[in-house]
Parts: C-alpha cells; structure tokens; sequence
C-alpha cells in the first residue's frame, strides 16, 4: 500500500468497500440486488480478499474511463488496486464482477500511449502521422489515457517525439528523434 496521498494522483479514484463475509453466486446475486457490485482483490504478496461495493459509485468512476483505485474499508488498510479483469452477464450488458490486483501508486510502468496532433503544422497541405503512439514512463497515479503536440511545434515540418509535451513525472521512453507526425511532402 502507498502512502501517497491522491490530490496529486489524478488517476487514481477513492472507493469504499466491505470485505464480504460469505462467498457463492448465490450471496453475489442478492449483493447485486441490493445495489453492491462483487469483487476479489488478490496480488503483491496479499491474500485474496472477496469484498463489495456501490454499484453506481464504481460505475461511475468506470465509464469515466478510471481503472486505478483506492478502495477503502471500514475496518482496515486501504488498498491501491487496478482492473484486471471484468464480467459481464451472458447478454454482456450489466457488470457482474470486477478483478483488481493490487499495485504500488510509486512504481513507474511502460505504457504506450496514443498522440494526437492538435492545430496545423505550419506549411502543411496535409499530414502524414506514422506514429499514433507513444511509449512512455509513469507511475499508475500519473498516468495520462493519450499526449498532443501542437502542430506549430514542427520543425521543418516535423515534429518530433522529443516535442511531445509530457506531464510532471512522466518520462519519454520511445526514440526522441522518432517522427511523430510530418508535412506529407516529407513522407518517403
């Protein structure tokens, strides 16, 4: 567990949730019934917790497009977690089920994210973008979801991964000389 605190961690969103003290489909169903969505949490040296949540409190923060959490409980540590894994009933239209592994806010992964180029690159009739993404370095908690680069940070025409804007804690990890985007008369 971290002891990070998540005003900086833009990513990361607070949940309440209870340990379960019973297990079985047919407990998880009335827990849906009631509103509550099951989970386990398990990973990082812990045991596997079976716990439950507000249903419409996680689902909010899901179709936001969140996936890092900090779930706290009653009675105990919070704990850092991510999505592993959702389930889906037959019709895969309601949410039965989450998994969540548990995760070090502080640990910087390699993720590849999408960049997008936002405005014209000075000159350019049209624009080739060979590079949709790009790879970076960051903590879970800090993580952005896609980068852009404005277009009139071209030089020559191009612009480069190196002129890709990155946040506070967020280091480049592809190529800084690879081509992000360029005047398409400069494609060959």
């Amino acid at each position: 567990m971290s002891d990070t605190t998540l005003q900086h961690l833009p990513n990361v969103q607070p949940i309440d949730a209870t340990v379960r003290d019973r297990v079985g489909s047919t407990y998880s169903k009335r827990l849906r019934e009631a509103g509550r969505l099951p989970a386990v949490i398990y990973g990082r040296d812990g045991d596997c917790i079976s716990i439950h949540m507000d249903e419409n409190e996680a689902m909010k923060h899901l179709n936001r497009g969140f996936r890092v959490f900090r779930l706290s409980f009653e009675n105990g540590e919070p704990q850092d977690v991510k999505v592993q894994e959702f389930q889906f009933g037959h019709m895969g239209d309601n949410l039965l089920h989450i998994d969540f592994v548990r995760v070090d806010l502080n640990e910087k992964v390699n993720r590849e994210v999408p960049v997008r180029v936002v405005g014209h690159i000075p000159g350019a009739k049209t624009v080739d973008q060979p590079m949709a993404c790009i790879e970076i370095a960051a903590s879970l908690g800090v993580m952005p979801q896609s980068l852009e680069v404005r277009g009139d940070s071209a030089v020559d025409g191009i612009i480069l991964a190196s002129s890709v804007s990155l946040p506070d804690g967020v280091d480049l990890v592809t190529d800084g000389t690879a081509v992000v985007a360029q005047n398409s008369e400069h494609a060959g």
